[in-house]
């Protein structure tokens, strides 16, 4: 099983995310996202995106996590730092 941290929500990285979650691969798994946008603002660009479509799927914002296709997704808004992982192991840091 992969797990993935994402660190930054750009355009690509939310691209990324949204054909991930259309179409989740049975042993990949998204364990955390960082950003420096504040998450509600992070949330509305991920669910309407002006060139890549609005999402598919529900977009939930909470203080600390994402609610992304009823998948809960930790997320911190700061630079990228050891404490991002939140003592989880990530097999692929993008």
């Amino acid at each position: 099983m992969k797990r993935v941290a994402i660190d930054g929500l750009g355009r690509i990285e939310r691209l990324v995310l949204g054909h991930y979650l259309s179409n989740p691969p049975e042993n990949d798994w998204v364990i955390a996202a960082n950003d420096l946008t504040p998450i509600d603002e992070l949330a509305y660009l991920i669910r309407y995106d002006s060139v890549h479509r609005t999402s598919t799927f529900p977009i939930e914002a909470k203080p600390d996590y994402m609610v992304l296709r009823s998948r809960k997704i930790p997320y911190a808004v700061k630079k990228i730092s050891q404490e991002f992982r939140g003592g989880r192991s990530a097999s692929i840091l993008c």
